[in-house]
């Protein structure tokens, strides 16, 4: 099956335009209209329908300053600043949207479904159409309403939103299985913490834990055919034919382009970036495990830290603020037990969600070719 019918964006929907952040403290109400900002569509973009927001506007102080909600129903796309983004989502409730973000408003639900457009929509990438504003990539109202949709029936339409909901919720359920063991390690992890300190463990620089010192090599050394592990600050490991460590270590990347840093562990002969910092511990009875895990709680702080501005990096000086508690040998070794299997669970999981992610993809792809 083929569609021969494409009718453009700007003739089955209103485009809606959104409004800038207040900068006045007044015009929030928790009570009041949903204002949705970027973040907001990031951190539930997984979610067709958006109800939750980190911040509402008073209805009085909008409807004084011509903020208007947005209706129910309306489909949402980033404008600028991260249009390349598959972050789309229905509004499940009216809202007032930021400017980086816009609307779309189907006209007439008899020729388009809502479901479906939505579903085509996160099929594509805006990119093509972007255009540098002030130093931001944005989408142009007029380039948008130029975007063809492919429009079969209204109930072939509904049949192929429907199989790609079913396809997208067993997604969803593996995201949240992962997020729900993210959270276990969490509680198992402080509740450890909180029983050491309970019992007179204070809080310790890392420094005082660890011995601390950085590979030598440029991250170019690597070798595909290499025989042992080169870990540099990608988050993949590398290869290298030459070893200069040879021991049990924590490798921490220091620097990255984003800060979003990574921890690993390894035991066995391997070589390291100059920019990767290798811990070992100074107390051999201390679990690498629970030290990975503990060090890998500190990465938001760690990315905050940071020094650089178009490449983040650490020093010693940021590792040596970290402090963190050290329960007894017994406790730490009962935390990296529970931290390795549940880790060897969500690998599985991780991979089941790649598969879920990639089927779905297929699916989309045929569908919106008229193959489905």
């Amino acid at each position: 099956m083929t569609f021969r019918k494409r009718l453009r964006i700007g003739e089955i929907c209103k485009i809606h335009g959104g409004k800038p952040a207040p900068s006045d403290d007044g015009a929030f109400d928790p009570s009041g209209i949903p204002f949705v900002r970027m973040k907001d569509l990031g951190r539930y973009h997984h979610t067709t329908n958006l109800t939750k927001t980190d911040d509402c506007i008073s209805g009085f102080w909008a409807s004084k300053n011509g903020y208007r909600p947005i209706p129910t129903g309306c489909i949402l796309l980033p404008r600028s600043g991260s249009v390349g983004l598959n972050h789309r989502a229905i509004l499940g409730v009216d809202a007032i949207i930021v400017s980086h973000l816009c609307a779309l408003e189907v006209i007439d639900k008899s020729i388009i479904d809502v479901q479906f457009l939505y579903r085509y929509l996160c099929s594509i990438n805006f990119d093509r159409i972007t255009k540098k504003t002030t130093g931001l990539d944005a989408i142009n109202f007029s380039d948008l309403a130029e975007v063809e949709i492919p429009l079969p029936s209204i109930d072939e339409q509904r049949r192929i939103a429907l199989a790609l909901d079913r396809a997208d919720s067993i997604c969803n359920k593996r995201r949240e299985a992962i997020h729900l063991t993210d959270e276990f390690l969490r509680s198992a992890y402080l509740t450890t913490v909180k029983v050491a300190l309970g019992v007179g463990a204070p809080p310790v620089s890392l420094l005082d834990i660890c011995n601390i010192t950085t590979g030598k090599l440029d991250s170019n050394a690597a070798e595909d055919d290499g025989k042992y592990p080169f870990f540099t600050c990608a988050q993949e490991t590398s290869k290298i034919n030459s070893y200069a460590f040879d021991c049990e270590a924590l490798l921490l990347a220091g620097n990255n382009a984003s800060g979003d840093y990574s921890i690993k562990h390894y035991k066995g002969k391997f070589n390291a970036y100059q920019r990767t910092y290798v811990l070992s511990l100074k107390n051999q009875g201390y679990s690498y495990g629970f030290f990975r895990y503990a060090i890998q709680s500190k990465l938001r702080d760690l990315k905050r830290m940071s020094k650089g501005t178009n490449t983040k990096y650490l020093t010693l000086g940021i590792l040596a603020e970290q402090m963190l508690v050290v329960p007894d040998q017994t406790s730490q070794q009962k935390f990296a037990d529970v931290y390795l299997k549940v880790e060897r669970h969500k690998l599985q999981m991780e991979r089941h969600l790649k598969m879920s992610g990639e089927l779905y993809s297929s699916l989309a792809t045929r569908a919106f070719s008229g193959q489905l």
